[in-house]
C-alpha cells in the first residue's frame, strides 16, 4: 500500500541516486502559488497517478485543502479546493481504504479541556480530486497524529498521542484502520514519554514500521512488530540538562540506516526578567539494529531574554534533504531566513548558507526529477505556498560568502568591532587561488585581521586574504577588527574571486551598513549608612567597577544586592523608585543608589547563671556561652523573645529594650539599634575547693591541706565541717580547722590537717630464708627422734647437742641480723563533707603515707 507521511518522505530523500559530483545549492527565484486561507501544512505526493509530485496544502481557516498537480517541471497548476470537514492544522497522505489510491488524513488536537480531538478523511479519486470527508472525534487530550499500516493488513492505522489533562503524561496509542476511514478501539503503545511528538521510520530495516517518541532525557526507538504492538530499543541520550525540543529523520552518512537529527534546549533563569537558553543539534547515527550511536554536536545556539536588549541564534523548524545531490541527507532550518547546512558525512556540516526567502515549517521534496530537494514554504499572511526549485550549478567552483556580519550591531565611537565572514566553496570542484578582499569603509581604523586558511594584509583601508587552495564543502573563517573614528552610517565590502568558473556569483560578495553611535558613560554610586553591590550589563559591579561606556540609545538595566546586614532604600539621579531600573542612554547619566544599615538587635547576659535566648520566629538563638550575640532586621520588624534557663539556673528578669519576669514577654519593634539583657542567676549553694587533691606524708609526720569554699547565689548560711580516712589499719588521723564555717563569712576556708603519728616506723617480720628452712627441718627432726626415745644415752647426749646448734642457726636464719624490716607505702583516702542542711556536699582527697 501507498503511504506518505511527512517524516518518511524527509527521509526518503536520500535514497536517490547519486550523481557523480556534488553541485553547489542554489535555488532560482521563488514562485507563489495560491491556496485557501491560512494554510497551515502541506505534503507532497503523487495524488492523480501521473508520476509527478503534486502539494496538498490544508487551510485551517477556510477549512478546506487545496490540491496543487504539479507538470513534472517544478511548475504547478493552479489550485483545486476541497472540503476538509472542519479546522485541521496537521496533514498526511496514506491510502486508508487499500484500493491504491492516495487519500488524505487531517488531525486536529483536542484542547485537554471541552474540545475534542478529531481525524477526517478524504478519499482519493486517483485523479487529484478528493471525496466528501469522514471525520471521527477523538478524545479531549489528543495531540498529535502519524499514519502508517503497522499491523500488516495493508490498511492505514494511526498512532494518537494523548496528554492527560491533569499530569500531562503521555501515551502514544494505536488505533487500528477498518479499511473504510474508521478505527478500531485505541490500544496502548506505550505509556509516560516525555513529549507528544511521534515520527514514523523503519530503523532496522526488516521492512516493518518503527517509532521514534521523546522519552525521557532523549529519543526512544520502538521497533513494530508487524502486528500492531511494538517494543522497545535504543535510545538517543542528549547531553545533561538538555530535553528534546523537536526530531527530523533522514540518512546523514548515506549507509541506508536511518538517523536522528534532534534539537536539545536548557534555560536557566537569570533574574526576574531574565532568562539564557543554551541549543544543541546533533546528529544520532542510526546502528541499522534500533539502536544509536552517541551525540555529535554539530550546532551551538543560545537565546538571551530580558526586558531589553534580546538577543538569539537559536535554528528553528529543522529539515533533511539532499540539496547538493551527493546522497547525504542536509539539515535545513529557520534564522530569520532559511538556510540549509550540508553534510559532510560524518555528523559535521558546512556553515549555514542562507537564502533571503523566509516562513515556517518547510518541506523539502524532488519537484522536477533532478535527483536536487527543492523546497516548499507555507505562506501564512499571503494565504498560499512558496516554492523554490533548486537550480545548483553541476560544474566550476561555486564560492559563497555564506554569512557575514558585525559584531555588536550599532557600535559607539572608539569601541572596537569586528567584521566576520564565512567563505565556503560549494562545488563541484575544488577552487584554487582564492582571494577574500574587504575594503572597510571611511571612518574607521584597521586593527587587525586573521584567516583560517592563509594569510591577511591590509594597504590603505582593504584587507586581502589569500586563502589558495580551499576544496569542495570546506569553508574558512575571516575576522577584521576597527575602530570607528566618528559618528554616522558606515558601509564595509567583502568580495571572494577564485581561478575556476563560477556559475553562480551573487554570493561571491556581501556588504554590511553599520550606524556609528556616540558613546556616553553610565556612573553609579552607593549612598547611605548600609552597604551592598550595583549592577549593570556592560560590565558594571560596583564596589569595584562604578562605570561604563555604551552606545547612544542604550537601554541598560541597573540591578542592587543589599548585603544581608542593609536594606535598599531607593534610586537616585537617572532612576527612581525602588525596583530594576532601566536607564536610556541618551547622554552621560549617573545613577545613585542608598543603602540603610538596618538596626541591630544585641543579646546580653546577667546574673551568672546560665540559659538561651531565641526568636520565635528563628532568625536569633543566643546563648550565656556566647560573649556576643546579635542579628540585624528590617526596620520596623517586630521580634518576639523567650529566655530559657539551663543548668538549675533561674530566669529573675529582662532589661535594656525589655523589661518584666516573664521569660515569654519580650517584644522589640526595631527602628533603630536596640539591647536586651537577660538575667539568670545560680540557686544558693557552696563548693569545696581543695588546694591539692593529692597528699604525700612520712610516717609518724603530719601534712596539710587548705579548702576553699565558694559560695554562689547568695548563698548565707552556716556549714558543719567533717573528715574520715578509709585504708589499712592504723590509719592517719584527720582534723579540720574550722571545722565550722558561720554563716556570711568572708572567702572562707579550713585547713586540713593529717596526722601518721599512730603510723611511727616498726620493724616488720622478715620470713625464713633456705638456711632457716633447713635448719628447721633439721631441728624438727632430731627433736622428734629423741622423743621417741630410739637412740642410746650416750647418743641422745649427743643429738641433744646437735639440736641446741640447729636452733641456733634457726634463730640466727629468721631474723637476718636484725629480726625486723623497713616499712611499706600505704594508700589511704580522705573525705570532707560540709553540711548546711539541706544542702550537703563532699570532696575526696588521695593521701599516701611512706
Amino acid at each position: 500500500m501507498k503511504i506518505v507521511v511527512r517524516s518518511l518522505m524527509l527521509a526518503a530523500l536520500v535514497l536517490f541516486a547519486l550523481p557523480f559530483s556534488a553541485p553547489a545549492t542554489e535555488f532560482a527565484n521563488g514562485k507563489f502559488y495560491s491556496a485557501g486561507t491560512n494554510p497551515s501544512a502541506i505534503v507532497v505526493a503523487d495524488f492523480n497517478g501521473d508520476g509527478k509530485p503534486d502539494i496538498a496544502v490544508v487551510n485551517t481557516a477556510s477549512n478546506n485543502v487545496s490540491m496543487l498537480l504539479g507538470n513534472g517541471d517544478g511548475t504547478f497548476q493552479a489550485a483545486k479546493n476541497f472540503d476538509a470537514g472542519g479546522s485541521f492544522p496537521t496533514i498526511v497522505a496514506a491510502d486508508f481504504n487499500a484500493d491504491g489510491k492516495l487519500d488524505l488524513g487531517l488531525f486536529h488536537p483536542g484542547d485537554g479541556n471541552s474540545i475534542v480531538g478529531a481525524v477526517s478523511i478524504l478519499f482519493g479519486n486517483g485523479d487529484g480530486t478528493f471525496q466528501s470527508p469522514k471525520v471521527t472525534s477523538l478524545s479531549i487530550s489528543s495531540v498529535s497524529m502519524a499514519a502508517g499500516d503497522f499491523n500488516g493488513d495493508k490498511k492505514c492505522d494511526l498512532i494518537l498521542s494523548n496528554a492527560d489533562p491533569t499530569t500531562g503524561n503521555i501515551t502514544i496509542e494505536i488505533l487500528a484502520g477498518s479499511g473504510d476511514g474508521t478505527f478500531r478501539a485505541a490500544q496502548t503503545v506505550v505509556g509516560g514519554v516525555g513529549s507528544a511528538s511521534v515520527l514514523v521510520a523503519d530503523f532496522n530495516n526488516d521492512g516493518k514500521l518503527d517509532l521514534a517518541v521523546v522519552n525521557g532525557p532523549g529519543v526512544q526507538a520502538l521497533l513494530g512488530k508487524g502486528d500492531g504492538t511494538f517494543q522497545t530499543s535504543g535510545t538517543a541520550s542528549v547531553a545533561d540538562g538538555f530535553s528534546v525540543n523537536s526530531i527530523v529523520i533522514g540518512d546523514i552518512n548515506n549507509d541506508g540506516k536511518m538517523d536522528l537529527i534532534v534539537d536539545s534546549r536548557m534555560s536557566q533563569s537569570c533574574g526576574s526578567t531574565c532568562e539564557n537558553t543554551t541549543q544543541h543539534v546533533s546528529v544520532f547515527f542510526g546502528q541499522g539494529n534500533g539502536s544509536f550511536g552517541s551525540e555529535i554536536l554539530f550546532y551551538i545556539g543560545a537565546a538571551h531574554h530580558q526586558l531589553f536588549g534580546s538577543t538569539s541564534t537559536l535554528i528553528n523548524d529543522l529539515v533533511v534533504g539532499d540539496f547538493n545531490g551527493d546522497g547525504k541527507a542536509d539539515v535545513g532550518d529557520q534564522a530569520g531566513s532559511f538556510e540549509i547546512r550540508l553534510s559532510n558525512g560524518d555528523g559535521t556540516f558546512t556553515p549555514a548558507i542562507g537564502f533571503q526567502n523566509s516562513g515556517l515549517d518547510a518541506l523539502a521534496a524532488d519537484l522536477n526529477g533532478d535527483k536536487l530537494a527543492d523546497v516548499v514554504i507555507p505562506e501564512l499572511l499571503n494565504n498560499g505556498v512558496l516554492v523554490l526549485i533548486n537550480d545548483s550549478p553541476t560544474s566550476g567552483a561555486d564560492l559563497g560568502i555564506v554569512s557575514s556580519g558585525t559584531s555588536g550591531g550599532n557600535f559607539g565611537v572608539g569601541m572596537n568591532f569586528s567584521y566576520s565572514a564565512d567563505v565556503l566553496n560549494e562545488g563541484p570542484q575544488d577552487a584554487t587561488n582564492v582571494v577574500f578582499t574587504d575594503t572597510l569603509p571611511a571612518g574607521v581604523t584597521f586593527v587587525s585581521a586573521t584567516s583560517t586558511i592563509g594569510t591577511c594584509t591590509q594597504s590603505k583601508g582593504v584587507v586581502t586574504c589569500d586563502v589558495g587552495l580551499l576544496a569542495n564543502r570546506f569553508d574558512v573563517r575571516i575576522t577584521i577588527e576597527a575602530t570607528p573614528t566618528a559618528t554616522g552610517s558606515i558601509t564595509n565590502q567583502m568580495s571572494v574571486s577564485a581561478t575556476q568558473a563560477d556559475l553562480a556569483p551573487a554570493n561571491n560578495s556581501a556588504s554590511q551598513t553599520d550606524n556609528v553611535l556616540p558613546v556616553f558613560t553610565l556612573t553609579v554610586s552607593k549612598l547611605g549608612t548600609g552597604s551592598g553591590t550595583v549592577s549593570a550589563q556592560g560590565g558594571i559591579s560596583c564596589g569595584n567597577t562604578c562605570s561604563a561606556q555604551y552606545t547612544s540609545g542604550k537601554h541598560v538595566i541597573v540591578a542592587q544586592n543589599a548585603d544581608a546586614n542593609s536594606t535598599f532604600e531607593g534610586w537616585g539621579g537617572a532612576c527612581s523608585g525602588n525596583v530594576a531600573c532601566a536607564v536610556t542612554m541618551t547622554g552621560d547619566m549617573i545613577v545613585t543608589a542608598t543603602f540603610t544599615r538596618n538596626p541591630m538587635l544585641t543579646v546580653n547576659f546577667a546574673g551568672g547563671g546560665t540559659g538561651t535566648v531565641a526568636a520565635a520566629d528563628g532568625s536569633l538563638t543566643c546563648s550565656s556561652t556566647q560573649p556576643n550575640c546579635s542579628a540585624s532586621y528590617g526596620p520596623g520588624t517586630s521580634v518576639s523573645l523567650q529566655a530559657s534557663p539551663t543548668g538549675g539556673s533561674t530566669f529573675t528578669g529582662w532589661s535594656g529594650a525589655c523589661s518584666g519576669k516573664d521569660p515569654a514577654q519580650c517584644s522589640v519593634t526595631l527602628n533603630a539599634d536596640a539591647t536586651v539583657t537577660a538575667t539568670f542567676t545560680l540557686p544558693p549553694d557552696f563548693k569545696f575547693n581543695p588546694a591539692s587533691t593529692s597528699l604525700t606524708l612520712q610516717r609518724g609526720h603530719q601534712a596539710t591541706d587548705v579548702l576553699s569554699i565558694s559560695e554562689q547565689g547568695g548563698f548565707t548560711s552556716a556549714i558543719q565541717l567533717s573528715c574520715s580516712v578509709t585504708g589499712p589499719s592504723p590509719t592517719p588521723a584527720c582534723m579540720l580547722s574550722p571545722s565550722s564555717i558561720p554563716a556570711g563569712a568572708n572567702s572562707p576556708s579550713s585547713t586540713l590537717t593529717l596526722d601518721a603519728s599512730a603510723l611511727a616506723a616498726a620493724r616488720v617480720a622478715r620470713p625464713p630464708g633456705p638456711a632457716g628452712f633447713l635448719a628447721a627441718l633439721l631441728s624438727f627432726g632430731l627433736l622428734g627422734c629423741v622423743m621417741a626415745g630410739r637412740f642410746e644415752k650416750r647418743t641422745r647426749q649427743q643429738i641433744a647437742a646437735l639440736l641446741l646448734f640447729a636452733m641456733m642457726l634457726l634463730s640466727a636464719a629468721c631474723g637476718g641480723g636484725g629480726g625486723t624490716a623497713q616499712p611499706q607505702s600505704q594508700s589511704y583516702t580522705v573525705t570532707v563533707t560540709g553540711a548546711s542542711p539541706p544542702v550537703q556536699h563532699s570532696t575526696s582527697i588521695s593521701v599516701i603515707v611512706q
